[in-house]
């Protein structure tokens, strides 16, 4: 499967939190995989389970980085470790029985051996093909005609639709922000996350469509018979500002950095995946 480093990055919302942590434990288990929590300021409550967390690296930062503070963070300890592989989940999100090993074999295989020099391999992060969502992301009839997934099935249902969906592998310029996995040389060669965002989103967007970009030819994969269950928004719980607003924002400053006239949602939209299967 190859060596992986798991953050996940924390700001209160300990009900999903403690879920995600607690499975991904469990899986992650007489693995070569280290699970990392990063705490964000988070509130005693959700600060004093963490602490008493066991078999993880925790970290604390008393006044809150933001996200792409940590992934950088994570980043550089696997390069201290020589570890290729780093993995995002965030903290209102759940692996199936076997998405993270499909996720993590693919990620050893794109890139394990690569060491950052010479021409890169043709995909330096991946993401799950398919996503459950708790919140009525799946609105969209054409998303539902794709993703099957109800929000009300057990994890273990979860995974049995994305096998029986069989979706095959798309390569694409971006996947999900929720949960990836990256290239940690990658990080070296294009430059790290992007920490004037704003806490959310489009900080993990941007430095994929810089990659893309620069690389001149690698690309993202959505990893085939792979699904995760994301609460959506519910990692906001408790954050001073509505997720829509730190959406809007970041969106912003993403597209003074890429080609401002680039439709990125409607390019990364699954009724357009087809064309990128692979």
């Amino acid at each position: 499967m190859g060596r992986v480093a798991v953050l996940v990055p924390v700001h209160n919302a300990l009900d999903v939190t403690r879920r995600c942590i607690e499975t991904l434990r469990d899986k992650l288990a007489n693995t070569d995989t280290s699970l990392h929590v990063y705490d964000d300021a988070s509130g005693a409550e959700t600060a004093d389970y963490l602490r008493s967390l066991t078999g993880v690296h925790y970290l604390r930062n008393e006044t809150p980085r933001g996200y792409a503070h940590h992934l950088n963070t994570l980043a550089l300890w696997c390069l201290s470790q020589q570890i290729p592989t780093a993995c995002v989940a965030n903290s209102d999100l759940l692996f199936p029985p076997t998405s993270f090993s499909r996720m993590a074999t693919q990620a050893a295989g794109s890139w394990g051996s690569w060491d950052g020099i010479g021409d890169p391999p043709k995909t330096l992060f991946l993401g799950p093909s398919l996503s459950a969502a708790g919140s009525g992301q799946l609105s969209d009839p054409e998303l539902k005609r794709i993703n099957p997934i109800k929000a009300w099935e057990s994890i273990k249902d979860i995974q049995a639709s994305s096998d029986r969906v069989a979706m095959p592998s798309v390569q694409m310029p971006s996947v999900n922000g929720a949960c990836f996995m990256y290239s940690t040389q990658a990080v070296v060669r294009y430059g790290f996350f992007d920490e004037r965002f704003r806490r959310g989103s489009a900080e993990e967007e941007e430095w994929m469509r810089r990659v893309v970009r620069e690389s001149g030819g690698s690309n993202g994969l959505h990893v085939k018979a792979s699904c995760v269950y994301h609460w959506k928004h519910a990692s906001f719980k408790n954050a001073n500002v509505k997720s829509a607003d730190l959406w809007r924002g970041n969106v912003i400053k993403m597209q003074a950095k890429i080609a401002a006239n680039e439709d990125f949602e409607h390019v990364t939209h699954p009724r357009n995946w087809p064309k990128f299967i692979v």
